[in-house]
């Protein structure tokens, strides 16, 4: 089968600002839902999922590939086109920045940034307590790759087959400081500010009666501090 056009790649890596390599990886992701297209076709159908069209990149043999169901129509693009520019024009207030190149965490992010703009605080309180957990996680796993099973029990717990808790990520987080060496005090001012969060954010995500009633009470939380501090860590951890 023929490979994958690396112009296409760019042209969407391009468009949806995200790295090639991740581009790259969703599509060959696809391609075992996708048998009887060419891995362009797939890049065609992976573009279209994200509200774009790479139809003009495509020869007659990955256009013939391509199913009845991603046909390209006028009135369907005229309206997709319509529907982006509401999008682009859609004014965002931004709670938290966080560069990534991760397809989910960007998208996480967004939708922190989205329920924050549309004033569901405790909603976006919730939301930054899913990412920072799972950040962490990512630091520890990246940190603790090389030692095998004992690296993965420091945030899974095998007996119950799944990722340890918020609470146990930032006690072990503390108990390991010294390992990080140079990063130690970074890692003890993360433990120590995403714990006051972890509490508060804990009682918003299990409780119907503590409510985030107010941007003010959102902000006081110095997300963006923390956010800051785990990009940090993780750019010095996977040097």
């Amino acid at each position: 089968m023929k490979k994958l056009d690396g112009d296409l790649v760019k042209f969407i890596s391009k468009k949806l600002s995200i790295g090639e390599n991740t581009v790259r990886k969703n599509i060959y992701l696809l391609v075992k839902n996708h048998p009887h297209c060419t891995k362009n076709a797939v890049g065609q159908i992976y573009a279209r999922s994200k509200g774009l069209s790479a139809l003009r990149m495509l020869d007659k043999e990955d256009r013939a590939s391509l199913p009845s169901a991603f046909e390209v129509q006028k009135e369907k693009i005229i309206i997709e086109h319509k529907i982006n520019r509401k999008r682009t024009a859609e004014k965002i207030n931004e709670l938290i920045k966080y560069k990534t190149d991760d397809p989910f965490v960007k998208a996480h992010v967004e939708e922190i940034n989205r329920a924050y703009t549309y004033r569901c605080y405790t909603a976006a309180a919730i939301l930054c307590r899913k990412v920072i957990e799972n950040l962490l996680i990512e630091i520890m796993r990246m940190k603790y790759q090389t030692e095998k099973d004992k690296g993965i029990d420091l945030y899974f717990d095998k007996s119950r087959g799944r990722y340890r808790d918020f609470s146990e990520i930032l006690e072990v987080l503390r108990k390991k400081s010294a390992e990080f060496g140079p990063e130690r005090k970074l890692v003890e001012r993360i433990a120590t500010f995403a714990s006051k969060f972890k509490d508060d954010a804990n009682d918003k995500t299990h409780s119907l009666y503590h409510i985030v009633k107010n941007r003010k009470e959102l902000e006081d939380m110095q997300l963006q501090n923390i956010f800051d501090m785990i990009k940090q860590l993780e750019e010095r951890v996977s040097e």
